[in-house]
Protein backbone atom coordinates (compact mmCIF):
# COMPACT_ATOMS: atom_id res chain seq x y z
CA UNK A 1 0.00 0.00 0.00
CA UNK A 2 1.61 3.63 -0.84
CA UNK A 3 0.94 6.54 1.27
CA UNK A 4 0.44 9.90 -0.60
CA UNK A 5 2.73 11.47 2.14
CA UNK A 6 5.33 10.09 0.71
CA UNK A 7 5.13 11.59 -3.23
CA UNK A 8 8.18 13.57 -4.21
CA UNK A 9 7.71 15.83 -6.91
CA UNK A 10 10.97 17.61 -9.06
CA UNK A 11 11.31 19.81 -11.95
CA UNK A 12 14.14 21.51 -14.32
CA UNK A 13 13.27 23.64 -17.80
CA UNK A 14 14.05 22.38 -20.63
CA UNK A 15 16.38 23.49 -23.27
CA UNK A 16 14.30 22.19 -26.19
CA UNK A 17 10.40 21.68 -25.85
CA UNK A 18 9.50 17.86 -25.12
CA UNK A 19 12.87 16.63 -24.55
CA UNK A 20 13.65 15.53 -21.30
CA UNK A 21 15.85 17.82 -18.83
CA UNK A 22 17.25 16.57 -14.99
CA UNK A 23 15.56 18.64 -12.32
CA UNK A 24 16.98 21.48 -10.52
CA UNK A 25 13.97 21.67 -7.54
CA UNK A 26 12.46 19.83 -5.78
CA UNK A 27 8.69 21.36 -4.50
CA UNK A 28 6.75 20.07 -1.41
CA UNK A 29 2.99 19.77 -2.73
CA UNK A 30 0.04 19.51 -0.71
CA UNK A 31 -1.85 18.02 -3.80
CA UNK A 32 -1.03 16.70 -7.53
CA UNK A 33 -2.77 15.54 -10.20
CA UNK A 34 -0.71 14.60 -13.43
CA UNK A 35 -1.64 11.73 -15.34
CA UNK A 36 -1.51 10.47 -18.97
CA UNK A 37 -4.89 11.00 -21.31
CA UNK A 38 -5.06 8.74 -24.34
CA UNK A 39 -7.51 8.96 -26.84
CA UNK A 40 -8.35 5.97 -27.75
CA UNK A 41 -11.10 5.40 -30.19
CA UNK A 42 -12.71 2.33 -32.14
CA UNK A 43 -12.88 1.72 -35.96
CA UNK A 44 -16.25 2.34 -36.06
CA UNK A 45 -16.99 -0.51 -38.12
CA UNK A 46 -20.11 -3.22 -38.02
CA UNK A 47 -18.15 -6.39 -36.54
CA UNK A 48 -20.95 -9.27 -37.48
CA UNK A 49 -20.69 -9.90 -33.71
CA UNK A 50 -22.11 -8.74 -30.70
CA UNK A 51 -19.91 -5.83 -29.74
CA UNK A 52 -17.72 -3.28 -30.65
CA UNK A 53 -14.19 -3.18 -32.77
CA UNK A 54 -11.00 -2.90 -31.31
CA UNK A 55 -9.58 0.39 -30.31
CA UNK A 56 -6.09 2.43 -31.23
CA UNK A 57 -4.37 5.36 -29.63
CA UNK A 58 -5.13 8.78 -31.51
CA UNK A 59 -3.38 10.78 -29.69
CA UNK A 60 -1.43 11.48 -26.27
CA UNK A 61 -1.10 14.09 -23.64
CA UNK A 62 -0.76 14.97 -19.91
CA UNK A 63 -2.32 17.33 -17.95
CA UNK A 64 -2.61 18.41 -14.32
CA UNK A 65 -2.78 20.45 -11.46
CA UNK A 66 -0.08 20.87 -8.60
CA UNK A 67 -1.26 22.35 -5.29
CA UNK A 68 1.94 23.61 -2.65
CA UNK A 69 2.58 27.03 -0.86
CA UNK A 70 4.05 30.66 -1.90
CA UNK A 71 7.64 30.31 -0.57
CA UNK A 72 10.25 33.18 -1.30
CA UNK A 73 12.24 30.94 -3.34
CA UNK A 74 11.13 28.72 -5.34
CA UNK A 75 7.67 30.54 -6.13
CA UNK A 76 9.87 32.30 -8.38
CA UNK A 77 9.90 28.88 -10.97
CA UNK A 78 6.18 29.26 -11.18
CA UNK A 79 5.88 33.10 -11.82
CA UNK A 80 8.78 32.34 -14.41
CA UNK A 81 7.04 29.50 -16.19
CA UNK A 82 3.36 31.05 -15.97
CA UNK A 83 4.32 34.39 -17.66
CA UNK A 84 7.65 33.47 -19.65
CA UNK A 85 9.90 36.95 -19.05
CA UNK A 86 11.95 37.86 -16.03
CA UNK A 87 13.85 40.91 -15.54
CA UNK A 88 16.55 40.43 -12.87
CA UNK A 89 18.53 43.46 -11.01
CA UNK A 90 19.26 44.40 -7.45
CA UNK A 91 16.53 45.02 -4.84
CA UNK A 92 15.80 48.46 -3.15
CA UNK A 93 15.79 45.90 -0.23
CA UNK A 94 18.80 45.39 1.08
CA UNK A 95 20.88 42.36 0.47
CA UNK A 96 17.66 41.09 -1.75
CA UNK A 97 17.45 40.21 -5.28
CA UNK A 98 14.29 41.98 -7.51
CA UNK A 99 13.10 39.19 -10.48
CA UNK A 100 10.60 41.03 -12.25
CA UNK A 101 8.38 38.63 -13.88
CA UNK A 102 5.94 40.13 -17.00
CA UNK A 103 4.03 38.05 -20.49
CA UNK A 104 6.12 37.54 -23.18
CA UNK A 105 4.27 38.79 -26.45
CA UNK A 106 2.16 37.23 -28.88
CA UNK A 107 5.03 37.10 -31.92
CA UNK A 108 5.86 33.24 -33.87
CA UNK A 109 8.76 33.64 -31.85
CA UNK A 110 7.53 34.20 -28.35
CA UNK A 111 7.45 30.86 -26.58
CA UNK A 112 6.06 29.91 -23.01
CA UNK A 113 9.08 27.67 -21.15
CA UNK A 114 8.50 23.99 -21.03
CA UNK A 115 9.69 22.08 -17.85
CA UNK A 116 10.78 18.43 -17.23
CA UNK A 117 8.94 16.62 -14.01
CA UNK A 118 9.30 13.78 -12.42
CA UNK A 119 7.08 12.23 -10.31
CA UNK A 120 8.09 9.56 -7.45
CA UNK A 121 4.71 8.21 -5.94
CA UNK A 122 6.41 5.04 -4.07
CA UNK A 123 6.59 2.37 -7.34
CA UNK A 124 8.59 3.65 -9.90
CA UNK A 125 9.34 7.62 -10.89
CA UNK A 126 7.43 9.11 -13.44
CA UNK A 127 8.92 11.56 -16.07
CA UNK A 128 6.37 14.47 -17.46
CA UNK A 129 8.00 16.34 -20.60
CA UNK A 130 6.82 19.61 -22.72
CA UNK A 131 4.76 21.04 -19.34
CA UNK A 132 4.22 24.35 -19.60
CA UNK A 133 2.10 26.42 -16.89
CA UNK A 134 -1.64 27.18 -18.40
CA UNK A 135 -2.73 29.13 -15.11
CA UNK A 136 -1.90 29.86 -11.85
CA UNK A 137 -4.51 30.67 -9.13
CA UNK A 138 -2.87 32.50 -5.72
CA UNK A 139 -5.80 32.41 -2.77
CA UNK A 140 -4.89 34.05 0.91
CA UNK A 141 -7.52 33.95 3.59
CA UNK A 142 -7.21 35.20 7.22
CA UNK A 143 -5.34 32.92 9.44
CA UNK A 144 -3.80 30.96 6.51
CA UNK A 145 -0.96 31.13 3.90
CA UNK A 146 -0.46 32.10 0.53
CA UNK A 147 -1.76 29.15 -1.68
CA UNK A 148 -1.39 28.90 -5.35
CA UNK A 149 -2.45 26.13 -7.97
CA UNK A 150 -0.78 25.54 -10.92
CA UNK A 151 -2.53 23.52 -13.69
CA UNK A 152 -0.65 22.27 -16.78
CA UNK A 153 -0.57 20.71 -19.87
CA UNK A 154 2.47 18.26 -21.39
CA UNK A 155 3.60 16.31 -24.23
CA UNK A 156 4.08 12.43 -22.19
CA UNK A 157 4.59 10.12 -19.61
CA UNK A 158 7.96 8.22 -19.50
CA UNK A 159 9.66 5.85 -17.23
CA UNK A 160 12.97 7.24 -17.66
CA UNK A 161 12.48 9.91 -14.42
CA UNK A 162 15.27 9.79 -11.69
CA UNK A 163 15.09 11.83 -8.21
CA UNK A 164 18.42 12.91 -6.55
CA UNK A 165 18.40 13.00 -2.87
CA UNK A 166 20.30 15.49 -2.91
CA UNK A 167 17.58 17.79 -4.09
CA UNK A 168 15.63 19.11 -0.96
CA UNK A 169 12.67 20.78 -0.33
CA UNK A 170 12.69 24.65 0.24
CA UNK A 171 12.91 25.00 4.36
CA UNK A 172 11.87 28.61 4.44
CA UNK A 173 8.37 29.51 5.59
CA UNK A 174 5.66 30.61 2.93
CA UNK A 175 4.05 34.32 2.74
CA UNK A 176 1.14 34.43 4.80
CA UNK A 177 -2.32 37.09 5.08
CA UNK A 178 -1.39 38.62 7.59
CA UNK A 179 1.82 40.22 5.94
CA UNK A 180 -0.19 40.93 3.20
CA UNK A 181 -1.18 44.56 1.99
CA UNK A 182 -3.56 46.31 -0.79
CA UNK A 183 -3.57 49.51 -2.68
CA UNK A 184 -5.63 50.66 -5.32
CA UNK A 185 -4.19 53.66 -7.18
CA UNK A 186 -1.74 54.09 -4.32
CA UNK A 187 -3.93 53.78 -1.63
CA UNK A 188 -4.88 51.28 1.09
CA UNK A 189 -7.55 49.48 1.09
CA UNK A 190 -8.57 48.56 4.44
CA UNK A 191 -9.76 45.16 6.04
CA UNK A 192 -9.99 43.05 3.33
CA UNK A 193 -10.40 39.55 4.23
CA UNK A 194 -9.48 37.72 1.67
CA UNK A 195 -7.13 37.73 -1.65
CA UNK A 196 -7.42 36.23 -4.63
CA UNK A 197 -4.85 36.68 -7.51
CA UNK A 198 -5.52 34.67 -10.79
CA UNK A 199 -3.79 34.65 -13.94
CA UNK A 200 -4.40 32.23 -16.78
CA UNK A 201 -2.27 31.78 -20.84
CA UNK A 202 -5.46 30.22 -22.21
CA UNK A 203 -2.88 27.71 -23.77
CA UNK A 204 -3.84 26.28 -27.22
CA UNK A 205 -3.59 22.42 -27.05
CA UNK A 206 -5.80 21.80 -29.73
CA UNK A 207 -3.75 21.79 -32.41
CA UNK A 208 -2.18 18.29 -34.30
CA UNK A 209 -0.37 18.36 -37.37
CA UNK A 210 1.32 15.70 -40.19
CA UNK A 211 4.35 16.68 -37.94
CA UNK A 212 3.31 16.09 -34.56
CA UNK A 213 2.04 12.87 -35.07
CA UNK A 214 0.67 11.51 -31.97
CA UNK A 215 1.70 14.46 -30.18
CA UNK A 216 -0.27 17.98 -29.86
CA UNK A 217 1.61 20.93 -31.14
CA UNK A 218 3.88 22.98 -28.99
CA UNK A 219 0.81 24.66 -26.72
CA UNK A 220 1.14 28.27 -27.06
CA UNK A 221 -0.36 31.67 -25.00
CA UNK A 222 -3.37 32.52 -26.55
CA UNK A 223 -5.06 35.80 -25.02
CA UNK A 224 -4.08 35.83 -21.25
CA UNK A 225 -6.82 36.79 -18.46
CA UNK A 226 -6.10 38.41 -15.14
CA UNK A 227 -8.11 39.45 -12.00
CA UNK A 228 -7.45 40.09 -8.85
CA UNK A 229 -10.78 39.27 -6.17
CA UNK A 230 -10.93 40.62 -3.10
CA UNK A 231 -13.48 40.91 0.05
CA UNK A 232 -13.39 43.61 2.60
CA UNK A 233 -15.37 45.35 5.46
CA UNK A 234 -18.60 47.22 4.19
CA UNK A 235 -17.39 50.74 4.83
CA UNK A 236 -17.69 54.39 3.79
CA UNK A 237 -14.32 53.50 1.96
CA UNK A 238 -15.50 50.42 0.15
CA UNK A 239 -18.60 52.61 -1.08
CA UNK A 240 -17.12 55.28 -2.55
CA UNK A 241 -15.29 52.85 -4.86
CA UNK A 242 -18.00 51.33 -5.56
CA UNK A 243 -19.39 54.74 -6.60
CA UNK A 244 -16.51 56.27 -7.75
CA UNK A 245 -14.64 53.48 -9.55
CA UNK A 246 -17.13 50.75 -10.72
CA UNK A 247 -20.05 52.55 -11.05
CA UNK A 248 -17.84 54.65 -13.53
CA UNK A 249 -15.75 51.92 -15.47
CA UNK A 250 -12.85 53.86 -13.89
CA UNK A 251 -9.01 52.28 -14.84
CA UNK A 252 -7.21 51.72 -11.54
CA UNK A 253 -3.91 50.15 -10.88
CA UNK A 254 -3.91 47.37 -8.04
CA UNK A 255 -1.16 46.25 -5.98
CA UNK A 256 -1.07 43.75 -3.59
CA UNK A 257 2.20 43.64 -1.27
CA UNK A 258 2.97 40.11 0.88
CA UNK A 259 6.40 40.73 2.69
CA UNK A 260 7.40 38.83 5.56
CA UNK A 261 9.89 38.78 8.77
CA UNK A 262 13.12 38.06 6.04
CA UNK A 263 12.31 40.79 4.06
CA UNK A 264 11.30 38.76 1.32
CA UNK A 265 8.87 40.45 -0.68
CA UNK A 266 6.18 38.87 -3.26
CA UNK A 267 4.38 42.07 -5.37
CA UNK A 268 1.10 41.35 -7.51
CA UNK A 269 0.70 44.55 -9.90
CA UNK A 270 -2.49 45.11 -12.60
CA UNK A 271 -0.71 48.23 -13.58
CA UNK A 272 -4.13 48.81 -15.59
CA UNK A 273 -7.51 47.27 -14.72
CA UNK A 274 -11.36 48.21 -14.16
CA UNK A 275 -13.61 47.02 -11.59
CA UNK A 276 -15.33 44.23 -13.21
CA UNK A 277 -17.62 43.04 -10.71
CA UNK A 278 -18.38 44.67 -7.19
CA UNK A 279 -21.65 43.64 -5.66
CA UNK A 280 -24.48 45.71 -3.84
CA UNK A 281 -23.67 44.55 0.01
CA UNK A 282 -26.98 43.10 1.80
CA UNK A 283 -28.02 42.14 4.85
CA UNK A 284 -28.66 38.15 4.95
CA UNK A 285 -28.69 37.89 8.56
CA UNK A 286 -26.80 39.60 11.59
CA UNK A 287 -23.31 38.71 10.68
CA UNK A 288 -21.09 41.64 9.40
CA UNK A 289 -21.52 42.88 5.99
CA UNK A 290 -18.71 42.29 3.45
CA UNK A 291 -17.90 43.80 0.05
CA UNK A 292 -16.86 41.51 -2.52
CA UNK A 293 -15.00 42.87 -6.04
CA UNK A 294 -12.79 41.94 -9.00
CA UNK A 295 -10.56 43.60 -10.89
CA UNK A 296 -9.84 42.67 -14.22
CA UNK A 297 -6.42 43.88 -15.93
CA UNK A 298 -7.56 45.64 -19.58
CA UNK A 299 -4.60 45.61 -22.38
CA UNK A 300 -4.21 49.31 -23.55
CA UNK A 301 -0.62 48.41 -25.41
CA UNK A 302 1.34 50.76 -23.20
CA UNK A 303 3.31 49.27 -20.61
CA UNK A 304 3.01 45.98 -19.02
CA UNK A 305 -0.38 44.04 -18.67
CA UNK A 306 0.79 42.26 -15.51
CA UNK A 307 3.91 42.25 -13.30
CA UNK A 308 4.86 40.32 -10.60
CA UNK A 309 7.83 40.88 -8.12
CA UNK A 310 9.62 38.58 -5.92
CA UNK A 311 12.54 39.94 -3.90
CA UNK A 312 14.19 37.20 -2.61
CA UNK A 313 18.14 35.56 -1.66
CA UNK A 314 18.11 33.72 -5.04
CA UNK A 315 21.01 35.30 -7.39
CA UNK A 316 20.49 33.63 -10.42
CA UNK A 317 17.56 33.64 -13.34
CA UNK A 318 14.55 31.29 -13.12
CA UNK A 319 14.81 30.82 -16.94
CA UNK A 320 18.65 29.97 -17.18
Amino acid sequence: MVNGNGVKVVFGKENNYGEYNGAKVRVAVSSEGFKYVANKKDEGLLTGGVGKSMVETMSLHTEGDIATLAKPRTVGYFLAGVLGRELTTASEIDGKQKHLFFPIGNKESDHLPSWSFTIDRGIKPLSYTGVKFGSVSFSAAAEDRLQLTLSTSGRSEDENGEISDDLKVEDARAFKFHQAAVKMDGEKVADITSINFDYNNNLDTSLFTTDTGLYCKEPEAGQRECTAKFEALYTKDTEAIRNGKFKTDAIVEIEIEFKDTENNALIFRIPKGQISEMETPTAGGAETLKSSLTVSAVDTLSGNYVEIELHNDFEGDYLA
